[in-house]
């Protein structure tokens, strides 16, 4: 049984990318091997004793700040667990309790797996975390995953990968509008009217301002490089449904911005990805 779960996994696997699988709820992970909960639990079990799943707990700090405990140092280290921010000391008890309970996939080595020779002389860590547990008093602790959409010209599809590994890798769920899996734009449908129903559904959205375009500045009698006119036109649609707070956007090869977006503290895409990294995070913590 559980080499067939093994390889039903793989198939929901090769579609996904690493960073999509590295913080993901028991829901999901129970969605992807289709069984019921006690082959799931033992499956689970073996896959964290085999290293291919590990535990995480989630908990939100009062000041909003939202900690990840991996497991080994949850269990096996006596290391204080403080917040990052506002240095509140969390008690082990206290996280095991009301902490959300999440997976870490490592999609890499569950490919590279022989499903034909499963092994199972490790043991797992059942006597100390419960494979599926979800805690009560969850609306006080958990962070769920903040839906994002991601918007761009076709010319910076690169560029949006990128981003959207960032937002995956933060905990948010992105949702690119190229995306294969959850697709924004299905035929027969009117684009405005899906920009709208996907506005809807997300908690905030990220537009890629990308230097696609050149326009003739007759005050300087040169062409320049600009942001193409339909994720202009989006960026709009989304900060009227969602609120501008909620709408970020990243400038890529120094386009020249519209005068009315002047003012406004956009992301630099041509910083280091660990400076892009920390200004998207500060904007999730604001969703």
């Amino acid at each position: 049984m559980n080499n067939i779960l093994l390889r039903q996994l793989k198939n929901q696997l090769q579609s996904r990318s690493v960073n999509s699988v590295k913080y993901i709820y028991p829901e999901e992970l129970l969605d992807m091997i289709g069984c019921d909960d006690h082959r799931a639990e033992q499956f689970i079990i073996w896959l964290n004793a085999e290293r291919l799943l590990k535990y995480i707990y989630v908990v939100n700090c009062k000041c909003g700040e939202t900690v990840y405990v991996h497991e080994n140092r949850l269990f096996y280290t006596k290391d204080d667990i403080y917040c990052s921010r506002c240095g509140f000391l969390f008690g082990r008890d206290e996280i095991k309790r009301k902490g959300q309970l999440m997976y870490s996939l490592n999609k890499q080595a569950i490919m590279d797996y022989d499903d034909e020779t499963l092994q199972w002389k490790k043991r797992g860590y059942k006597q100390n975390i419960i494979p599926m547990r979800v805690s009560e008093n969850v609306e006080d602790f958990i962070m769920k995953k903040k839906k994002v959409f991601i918007g761009s010209s076709k010319e910076a599809e690169e560029e949006l990968t990128i981003i959207s590994a960032m937002l995956d890798d933060l905990g948010a769920e992105a949702r690119p509008w190229n995306s294969l899996t959850n697709p924004v734009f299905v035929a027969g449908n009117y684009t405005l009217d899906s920009l709208l129903k996907v506005a809807e559904e997300v908690d905030g959205a990220v537009f890629l301002f990308n230097a696609d375009d050149e326009i003739w500045y007759t005050e300087y009698f040169k062409t320049k490089k600009t942001v193409r006119d339909n994720v202009l036109l989006e960026y709009g649609l989304f900060c009227g449904k969602k609120g501008r707070e909620k709408v970020a956007f990243v400038c890529k090869n120094n386009p020249r911005i519209a005068s009315d977006l002047s003012g406004i503290t956009y992301i630099n895409g041509d910083d280091s990805e660990s400076k892009m990294r920390i200004g998207l995070s500060n904007w999730l913590k604001q969703l």
